[in-house]
């Protein structure tokens, strides 16, 4: 679906996540017998399966290393993915609140949990997770984005495309003309005659 926040988003800050992990357990590691891996030889095993989306094996090694890895919540936002595209949401939820008791105010958390919610159709709890990570981040575009798309399905026309201008305004502050183009056309679907979208089109099309 496409409110679901993008993978490569998820394996780009996987992949950040567990560089910090290794790097602050490098003077921790225990003396390894010969054939057993090095903590960062794991950590790479455990990010190629999670990129290559073999999630149960990942969930299986990264639960495991939870037991032995200091910094140990670094792994929830990408076990709580990765139990969502295996459609356990009761794990979902639970990696993503462990997340959020260190670290109250990860608004890559909130937003995961307002996708699940979305996916789940429970609008009014994903529009608060939502409102929560803008409250943080008001120029994440994602959420601005997502937002829209949540109106968009509640029938509410007028919020559906206050949100998508503001994310298209955070898209074309950073360079993304693909995604400019494309929610400005999201925006003429639900008003054709929107001069802002307009704009933002015929300005790409110069």
């Amino acid at each position: 679906m496409k409110i679901l926040t993008s993978k490569n988003r998820f394996f780009c800050l996987f992949n950040l996540l567990f560089f910090i992990v290794s790097c602050h357990n490098t003077n921790t590691q225990k003396t390894q017998e010969p054939n057993e891996m090095s903590h960062d030889e794991k950590m790479g095993k455990i990010t190629e399966l999670y990129n290559s989306g073999e999630y149960e094996t990942f969930i299986k090694l990264a639960e495991n290393e939870l037991n032995n890895t200091e910094n140990d919540f670094e792994f929830f936002l990408a076990l709580s993915n990765a139990y969502g595209n295996l459609g356990n949401y009761d794990k979902t939820f639970y990696y993503a609140e462990k997340l959020l008791e260190k670290e109250p105010t990860n608004y890559y958390a909130l937003l995961a949990l307002g996708n699940y919610y979305f996916v789940l159709e429970k609008l009014d709890s994903a529009e608060f997770y939502y409102n929560k990570v803008l409250s943080i981040n008001p120029n994440y575009a994602r959420a601005n984005l997502n937002l829209a798309q949540l109106f968009v399905k509640k029938g509410e026309k007028n919020k559906a495309i206050e949100q998508y201008i503001k994310a298209i305004e955070l898209f074309n502050q950073n360079n993304f003309e693909d995604e400019v183009l494309l929610y400005s056309k999201e925006v003429l679907k639900l008003d054709p005659e929107n001069k802002i979208a307009k704009e933002y089109i015929d300005k790409l099309k110069m």
